[in-house]
């Protein structure tokens, strides 16, 4: 493994266990790189911004979100403008504005390829977002949808991470649907995946709504 890939993987590693700042140190570390894929710069310019975000390094996350912005205005650039489109709404939807989070997903759509080798899971990633976004708002039945588009193509991608976090969100909507059976049983999934996938920090999140839930 190249040292490039060995910052990737530090990154990826930091980030599952909630030390948010050093994943940020790792990814912003890969972007000095002189040469790199393109399939790498999008995975390090996503790790970034979602590491930042998670710090609530909002101001410095906006900064760079705006420069990279102005980087990716050719066609060839497609996959990366989806990219920093989902960082945006993930940002707008920290920042209380869900409405304008949910528009910024819907044009994030209009991006994702389907010629890209993780096509389903973008998807995937979009539709959660949005129901997450919903949920918020209260708007169940809106939320329902997205997660059943989430449901369809989840089945396509066999990433444990990603059902996880389907679980969890499920699981949130079972709970507004006053389903406390059910959205336990979510919650012991999403908990397992999460273990499996190394996110420590998610799966002690999950232990946290469990105690809730079961009160």
């Amino acid at each position: 493994m190249d040292k490039t890939m060995q910052k990737m993987e530090k990154g990826r590693l930091a980030f599952l266990n909630g030390e948010f700042a050093e994943a940020a140190d790792h990814y912003t570390d890969v972007l000095q790189t002189q040469v790199l894929s393109e399939t790498i710069r999008i995975r390090a310019i996503s790790g970034q911004l979602d590491s930042l975000l998670d710090l609530g390094a909002y101001d410095r996350a906006w900064e760079l979100l705006q420069q990279y912005m102005e980087e990716t205005d050719r066609p060839d650039r497609r996959e990366r403008k989806a990219c920093l489109l989902h960082a945006y709404a993930r940002y707008l939807g920290l920042r209380s504005e869900p409405k304008a989070a949910v528009k910024i997903l819907r044009e994030e759509l209009s991006y994702i390829s389907s010629q890209h080798e993780r096509y389903f899971m973008r998807l995937t990633e979009n539709y959660l977002e949005q129901a997450r976004l919903f949920l918020h708002m209260c708007e169940l039945s809106e939320a329902r949808i997205y997660l059943d588009l989430a449901t369809y193509y989840m089945k396509t991608d066999g990433d444990d991470l990603l059902k996880a976090c389907y679980y969890y969100v499920e699981a949130q909507y079972l709970l507004a649907s006053k389903e406390k059976e059910a959205a336990l049983h979510s919650l012991v999934t999403a908990r397992e995946l999460f273990l499996l996938s190394g996110a420590r920090r998610w799966a002690e999140k999950t232990d946290e709504s469990l105690a809730q839930a079961d009160e």
